[in-house]
């Protein structure tokens, strides 16, 4: 049983969803530490969110005329922010504050982990461990995840390991597969040990290319070519894909792409090309002659685009991104943005 390492003690002003206190001598706490407080007879787990010190004999006015012993009066003070108690393994919030001149306690380990240990029945993952005690595990919930994450930082600041961390541990512990939409080309080396840089084998790693984009060197997953057909597209997404086309023009493009889905039959970016030349050709249609001319500026974007990526007819089918434990990683490193949106 751990022994109870007293911090300070309750300071008047408490309520039930805060408390300051007074940090016992010659005793520092820092930020985000965990203390606990007994109240109504519940072990109450509170984590500290603000510090100061304080000294009544330091005053603008006075401070000519203190001693150099003045110290000895001050003493620092902390407030804490109550997340509840534990109580048949569920977490509830206290309704009562606790009283001044309480003891208040370093959270010790076992309630620590107690309190953050996790449902078994929404699939918890470890990720971490509390700022102030490494010894005390954090979980996410994979179940929390079926909905919306954010990860938030400055340049820097972790986010792209804290998403790759998330993912390894999904990947580990279930049979879920992950994909990964990934712009600079982080995760394409996941199939590896952190330790040794060798293969870890405990899941598997697809890398697919856009045709045309750059591979990253050195990696060892397997790799494949990343196909989207233009029936796997939009039309506002291929048209975006092409960039600066008028209204009327838009008009245009939306007609064939909707006359060559009509036609029951694959198409991609070439098809494209070879309808609008195809009627550019037809001396016979009705088109204007200001609608030829829209129609050969759109020929001339497809070619340029054509250097830029490939649309094939056939796409990779959506199910082969969905195999068991399995990271796929859409890689777009050193594609241009436009595209990359696309």
């Amino acid at each position: 049983m751990e022994t109870k390492n007293g911090i300070g003690t309750v300071l008047d002003g408490a309520g039930p969803l805060s408390f300051p206190f007074k940090i016992a001598k010659d005793l520092s706490i820092p930020l985000h530490e965990y203390a606990s407080v007994n109240v109504h007879g519940k072990t109450v787990l509170a984590e500290v969110v603000g510090v100061g010190a304080r000294n009544p004999l330091a005053r603008e006015n006075i401070a000519d005329y203190t001693t150099k012993d003045s110290g000895i009066y001050g003493y620092e003070v902390a407030v804490a922010e109550v997340l509840g108690y534990l109580e048949n393994g569920k977490i509830m919030r206290p309704k009562y504050a606790p009283k001044p001149n309480t003891p208040v306690y370093l959270a010790d380990t076992k309630t620590l982990q107690n309190f953050y240990n996790g449902d078994d029945r929404r699939l918890p993952i470890y990720v971490g461990t509390l700022i102030h005690r490494n010894d005390v595990r954090v979980p996410i919930h994979v179940q929390d995840l079926s909905f919306h994450l954010g990860v938030f930082a400055q340049t820097r600041g972790g986010k792209s390991y804290l998403a790759g961390a998330i993912m390894e541990n999904i990947l580990l512990n279930t049979n879920f597969p992950a994909i990964v939409i990934d712009v600079h080309g982080d995760y394409v080396m996941m199939d590896r040990s952190v330790d040794d840089d060798k293969k870890h084998g405990k899941f598997n790693v697809v890398v697919y290319y856009p045709p045309k984009a750059p591979h990253v060197e050195g990696v060892t997953a397997e790799t494949k070519d990343l196909k989207i057909s233009l029936r796997q597209m939009t039309s506002e997404g291929f048209l975006n894909l092409i960039g600066g086309l008028g209204e009327l023009q838009t008009i245009l493009v939306k007609r064939i792409i909707k006359d060559l889905m009509g036609q029951k039959r694959e198409f991609g970016l070439r098809d494209v090309a070879d309808k609008i030349e195809q009627m550019l050709r037809d001396e016979e249609s009705d088109l204007s002659s200001e609608d030829r001319k829209r129609l050969s500026s759109v020929l001339m974007r497809l070619e340029d685009l054509e250097e830029d990526v490939e649309i094939p007819p056939e796409g990779t089918p959506v199910q082969e991104f969905l195999r068991p434990k399995t990271l796929s990683v859409i890689c777009l490193r050193g594609l241009s943005s436009r595209i990359q949106e696309a």
